[in-house]
């Protein structure tokens, strides 16, 4: 799946020139940073809503932008709606990599709250001395606590890190 979105990504990030990029890539981050996230990849995996209805959904999440109008054609005719919400997710991620500046990715175990999220991407900024791109997944397994990564770098305050390593400590 990633090297389909690969493929539509680099094709869309080719088609665009640096405004157009600029505008898209901060609608993309605005939709994927959205709490309606989740509907809307319902919304676009669901087959009974009929792709003139997505095409003008999707169309209408980018303010009608006419420079995404080709992309968003090309994924009717293909029949890939499916892919978004989560191609616009990689999309972001793609040019951020074109341009050398590779994403932060953190992981909790719940949705950060707004306050959160502006205290991880001050961290983020400080450690790092730029701004950049942060990247929230969400997984349940963890007890509580964040993981942190960028590159080869991992800062990992979860809990589960935490315990256990005072189970290495107690069995030593």
């Amino acid at each position: 799946m990633n090297r389909l979105f690969e493929v539509y990504s680099k094709g869309l990030y080719q088609s665009l020139n640096s405004e157009e990029l600029i505008n898209v890539k901060e609608a993309f981050q605005c939709i994927v940073s959205s709490n309606d996230i989740v509907s809307l990849k319902t919304f676009f995996k669901d087959k009974t809503i009929s792709k003139r209805e997505k095409l003008q959904t999707a169309l209408a999440l980018v303010n009608d932008d006419s420079s995404i109008k080709p992309f968003f054609n090309t994924l009717a005719d293909n029949n890939r709606f499916d892919l978004l919400p989560d191609l616009f997710k990689y999309f972001v991620t793609y040019c951020f990599t074109q341009e050398g500046n590779i994403p932060v990715n953190v992981k909790l175990n719940k949705e950060p709250s707004d306050d959160v999220k502006e205290k991880i991407s001050s961290f983020v900024s400080n450690k790092f001395n730029k701004s950049m791109q942060v990247n929230y997944e969400i997984d349940a397994s963890l007890i509580g606590g964040i993981i942190i990564k960028h590159k080869d770098n991992e800062i990992d305050l979860s809990l589960d890190n935490k315990l256990s390593g005072l189970k290495e400590l107690l069995i030593n």
